[in-house]
Order: structure tokens, then sequence, then C-alpha cells
């Protein structure tokens, strides 16, 4: 009598057993399929895309430009299930790419070829103001604006973050009353030729840390840590002012956790995450952060860090000597600093390429008549000297600053033309050496402006269609 009671069950779950031995098999010879694709920053030489697919393959990949020329500057690497495109050269990325990708997976049955639209270039990051008021807002490379945070008379500095998932940026509602506020941006630089381009998605603004600070300074890493530096008022009466603090959170967006360095500066996360740069007394500190082993490297003198270049293996640096000459000088791993420049005009803003083989300086120097003078200065560790390209037609902004974007390749200043109160972002277009071959500026007055990097993810791509 039990067996006839279980004679159902075994038939249902040997059934159950059988479609699972078939769907198996179904799936073992269907040809592998594209899953996602990322695009993440680029940190290196080139722009990267990584590929994710469903089993072992051998990619093919094509790139067309916006003419539909063929792009043949790209290599890809990788194994197995994951593979990574970088796109290298000098040419500017001015438009989104057409992408194409097929191949082969391990029996050598061919996968379906899928097309996707690719936009590699970064978004453009803007304080902008209306009477006392001020807020942030996004300019996508197709030149549409966005708001990020509503107007407020209390936004004080901002800066985007180095895994373009959003921009960090902090309110003084008193003196001495800081708060740091994160919004999230899902960017979706990567979509089907077939169907619309999903809309840019910015989430409201976040509380980082839940309390008031006496001030706030941020940076970020491309692996998507944070690190936040303050100070806690302490009571009337207490010992001392204030209590210092560097807070850093993992990439998973889960607690933070207090750093035990002592800063005299502003601290700077390396971009890759695994380091901190700490300002001392008498020079500068790089600490090491897990995953790596424990470590202290120092580096004495006046020195102040001006630019990571790629992945932070190399910085430039600005020393300031006795007799007011300020000198900038490349670091590289084991390697004794290489002096790029020296001089007495201010230096006011500094970038890099990935590999440090280019260096840009902006520059003030001062006429006997009082005037000023700005200029951009191209340098080039162990090249014949470097270029000066006066930029006469502009002087020192709200908040002047310089960076280098390498899917462009074109700078970000932020300056005020002659004769004029109002700042601008201007953009510096470069050619092949580096030197500068066109400035324009968006014609929108602002307070202060930053690439935000591209980012996006697609996926979902079915197995059946």
């Amino acid at each position: 009598m039990l067996n006839r009671r279980l004679l159902p069950l075994t038939l249902m779950l040997s059934a159950a057993g059988l479609l699972a031995l078939v769907q198996q098999q179904v799936l073992l010879r269907r040809p592998g399929r594209l899953v996602a694709v990322e695009s993440v920053p680029a940190l290196g030489p080139g722009v990267p895309l990584t590929f994710r697919f469903s089993r072992a393959v051998q990619p093919e990949v094509a790139l067309t430009d916006a003419g539909g020329r063929v792009i043949r500057r790209l290599t890809v690497r990788g194994q197995e299930r994951r593979w990574r495109l970088d796109l290298t050269g000098e040419p500017a990325i001015e438009a989104p790419l057409r992408l194409r990708v097929s191949g082969r997976d391990a029996a050598g049955r061919p996968i379906r070829p899928r097309r996707l639209v690719w936009d590699p270039r970064p978004a453009l990051l803007a304080r902008v103001s209306r009477g006392s008021a001020e807020r942030l807002e996004l300019r996508e490379p197709d030149g549409r604006w966005h708001p990020l945070t509503p107007w407020s008379e209390e936004l004080s500095d901002a800066w985007p973050l180095a895994d373009g998932a959003g921009v960090l940026y902090a309110t003084d509602a008193a003196p001495l009353r800081a708060r740091a506020w994160r919004v999230a941006v899902e960017q979706n630089r990567l979509w089907d030729p077939q169907a619309p381009r999903p809309p840019l998605r910015v989430r409201p603004p976040r509380d980082l840390l839940g309390a008031s600070s006496t001030f706030v300074h941020a940076s970020s890493s491309a692996t998507g840590r944070l690190l936040v530096q303050g100070a806690s008022l302490q009571p009337q009466g207490a010992a001392s002012g204030s209590d210092a603090w560097l807070r850093l959170q993992e990439s998973n967006g889960r607690g933070w956790r207090d750093l035990p360095f002592a800063s005299g500066g502003a601290a700077t996360l390396l971009p890759t995450g695994d380091g901190v740069i700490v300002p001392v007394a008498d020079g500068l500190t790089l600490h090491t952060l897990p995953p790596l082993a424990e470590g202290r490297r120092f580096l004495p003198g006046r020195r102040d860090l001006l630019a990571f270049c790629g992945l932070g293996e190399r910085a430039v640096m600005l020393a300031r000597q006795a007799d007011f000459t300020r000198t900038v000088a490349l670091l590289r791993p084991g390697e004794a600093p290489v002096r790029l420049w020296s001089g007495r005009a201010a230096v006011v803003g500094a970038s890099c390429s990935a590999d440090g083989e280019r260096v840009w300086l902006l520059t003030v120097d001062q006429d006997r008549d009082g005037s000023h003078q700005l200029a951009l200065q191209t340098l080039q560790p162990g090249g014949a000297g470097g270029s000066r390209f006066p930029l006469e037609d502009w002087r020192l902004g709200t908040g002047t600053s310089l960076s280098f974007d390498p899917v462009s390749r074109s700078l970000l200043a932020t300056l005020s033309p002659v004769g004029g109160d109002e700042t601008r972002a201007v953009l510096i277009a470069l050619d092949g050496e580096g030197t500068p071959r066109e400035v324009s500026a968006l014609p929108r007055p602002l307070l202060q402006a930053a690439w935000l990097p591209a980012r996006g993810r697609i996926g979902g791509f079915s197995a059946l269609f």
C-alpha cells in the first residue's frame, strides 16, 4: 500500500530529473551568447569596454565611427567568458560609435551577432547660479542639460565620482556646519540602435554621513571607493577646537570606517582606491589600503599634489623654493622625480595623460605693468623642452581648474573672458602632439566645471532571439 502511495511521487521526481537533463542537453547544444556589455571609465591609455558571455568564446568586435568608417585602433583581450576592448590611438571621439559583437564558442559554433551604440564621451558637471541660489547640473555630450540638485543658497563644493556613478557635494547651512551629499546618476551610455536611447536617471540627493562637520572634502576612486574628510566641532571649553577625521566607504556603499591617518591638508584617494595621499607638515605620505599590505611611503619637502596620471602610478607634483621659484616634477614608481618645469609663474591647474608622457600646466605670469598673462604649458618628460600657448582672451575665473579627457582628447578649464565677469567652461582641443589646436567655450555661465566619466551597462540579451 505504501509503495502505491509513493509511486506518483517517484514518477514526478523522475519526470523532473528527465526534464532537467533534457534542458541541460539543449543548453549545451545551443551556441554561446553575449550576456552583458559594460562601459567603464578610462584610466589607462585605452578607452575600455568589457564583455561577458554565457560560456567560453572567441569574440570578434567591429567598431565604426559616425561616418561608417571602421576603427582599427583597438585591442581585444581576455579569456573564456570575460573579454575587454581597449580603444587606443590619438584621434578624438566626437560622436557615438557603432559596435558589432560576434564570434565563435569553444565548439566552433557562431554566436548570434549583436549591434550596439556606444558613447564613451564624458558628461560635464557644472555648478550654476541663479541670483543667490546655486545648483548642480549635468551636460550630456549631445548638449542636453539635466538638473541634479534643487536650487540652494547652501551649496559650497562638488566632486564628480571617478567611477562615473554620480556626484558628491557639500552644503554649509551655517558656519562650521557642513554636510556631505551624494547624487546617484545612471548614464546609460550603451543602447540598442533599434530602440530609443535610454534616458539619464538621477536619484534624489542622499545625506552621506548623517551628521554635520566643520568642513567637508571628498575624493573617490575609479573602483567606487569614497574618501570623506572633515572635523567634528568640540563643545565649547574642550581642550581641542576640533576633532579631524578621514572616513572611507567601500565600493558596495555599505558602512564607513575611520582611517588612522593625521592629515595636514586635503587627503586624496589613488585612482585605483588602494592608497591615499595625506599631506603632513614636512611633506606628503602615501598610505596603502587593502587589499594591499599595510605600508607607508614618505616624500619630504613642501610639495602639493597637482594631478594623478591614469592609474595613479605617476603623479604631477609642485614644489615651492625659498626664492619663490616653483618647480613641477613627475613622479614615477621607483625613480627619482623628473623635473618638467621651473619658474616664478603661479601654477593654477595641471593635468596629464594616462601614461604621464604629456603634462599640461595652466600658469599665470605678472607683467611689469601689473597685468596678468594666462598660458597653457605642454610638457613632455624626457622630451626636447615644451611649448607655451598664450590664452590672451582669458583670465582666471571662479574655481579655475584644468582636467584632461582621453576620449575627446581635450582639456577642460574654468576661466573668465578678458573684460567679462562670468566664468565659462573652456574646451581646449589637442592635436596628436598634445598642443592646442582649437579653443572654444560653452555659452552658459557657471561657477565650477569638471568631467564626469562615461558609464553604462546593457544586458538581458535573449537566448532565443
